[in-house]
């Protein structure tokens, strides 16, 4: 069966209409499927608890660093982060997402590595900014 082409201006030109879509089984998922979302679930997981768990801790890290401004120790994380979303979408479509997401996991190492060993409120706000 063929379809006129309503754009074209010779008659002869047709369109075949496409086939429907087979009824065959999915594929069965593999151990690497399964390994690469339990990594991205950690690693969202550890985002979350990135962004919520400073704030439970925030009253005894201020008074372990003594400070009394500390405000920026929560917003520091939330603003960075926004703000480097477009970009690390921008990376991921250049260099691939398994780089990009690798670099952003190294980034947050070093970041929690700076905020473990800080010593004033500074360092700790420096620290969440990564």
């Amino acid at each position: 069966m063929s379809i006129p082409n309503p754009e074209s201006k010779s008659p002869s030109v047709t369109v075949e209409p496409t086939k429907p879509f087979s009824n065959a089984p999915a594929p069965k998922k593999g151990l690497g499927f399964w390994l690469i979302m339990l990594s991205l679930c950690i690693t969202l997981f550890l985002y979350a608890l990135e962004l919520t768990a400073v704030s439970t801790a925030l009253p005894t890290i201020a008074l372990a660093l003594h400070a009394t401004e500390f405000i920026w120790v929560g917003s520091a994380y939330a603003l960075s982060s926004t703000a480097i979303l477009p970009m690390s979408g921008g990376l991921a479509q250049t260099f691939g997402r398994r780089p990009t997401l690798l670099l952003c996991i190294l980034f947050f190492s070093i970041g929690s590595a700076i905020c473990g060993a800080a010593s004033n409120m500074g360092m700790m706000i420096a620290g969440r900014t990564i």
